[in-house]
């Protein structure tokens, strides 16, 4: 990805996710709706960024698309519609995902453009699972509970409640009470930690190779010798 759009959804994603908590208690106000348009604008210039193939780009292009016309299209008041455009979004984001992550994954040079880039997929890993919740609590209301107390839970909320739990911090007071709310939670918990391995892993094992040639190339020789005989 060219630096200027790692850095530009880097700064894009941080934003997203410091106003998300205040922009989604209301759905229909300007500042929620810009919101939501920043998060599409966001996987756009992913899309074009990793350039996926031509099926993939008219996949998520469909996912993303029939989410946002179903959303306008009708009213709130439809859960299962709202929904089914939630979990089209979250589907969407999560190929764009796989794809970004694919692409770092194959990079073999450490600059400051991949290091937003991996940032930025991490923060959006926790969009795409507030998405995923919000779908949950639309179709079956109280699986989620704050304080101990079940009750309607906005988007806002399930944004931070998705960034605690990615970050494993736990801190407990909004909580999933229903098996398939738990078991989202574990697995964006497992993704969260994960990612952080493979991530380090990998940006640490490119560097070594960039400062110390030599020294990879070593390891190289030593991993190709032929084990010595033991007669």
């Amino acid at each position: 990805m060219p630096p200027v759009l790692a850095h530009g959804c880097l700064g894009i994603v941080v934003a997203h996710v410091l106003t998300s908590p205040y922009a989604m208690e209301d759905p229909s106000s300007a500042v929620s709706i810009s919101t939501q348009a920043a998060f599409y604008v966001i996987l756009a210039i992913i899309l074009f960024g990793v350039r996926s193939s031509r099926l993939e780009f008219i996949v998520c292009v469909t996912l993303i698309g029939s989410s946002t016309i179903t959303r306008v299209a009708f009213a709130p008041e439809a859960r299962i519609v709202q929904a089914a455009a939630d979990i089209a979004l979250a589907a969407g984001g999560t190929l764009v995902l796989i794809k970004a992550i694919q692409r770092m994954l194959h990079a073999y040079v450490v600059t400051p453009a991949l290091i937003s880039a991996a940032v930025m997929v991490y923060l959006l890993a926790g969009v795409i699972w507030t998405i995923g919740f919000h779908a949950r609590e639309t179709l079956h209301p109280a699986s989620f509970i704050i304080s101990g107390q079940s009750g309607p839970v906005n988007a806002g909320e399930l944004s931070y409640f998705s960034f605690v739990t990615l970050t494993t911090l736990g801190y407990g007071d909004v909580s999933p009470a229903t098996p398939v709310a738990r078991s989202l939670a574990t697995l964006e918990a497992v993704f969260g930690q994960v990612f952080l391995v493979v991530l380090l892993g990998r940006l640490v094992s490119l560097h070594i190779a960039q400062r110390h040639p030599s020294y990879v190339g070593h390891l190289e020789d030593a991993t190709n010798t032929p084990r010595a005989s033991s007669e």
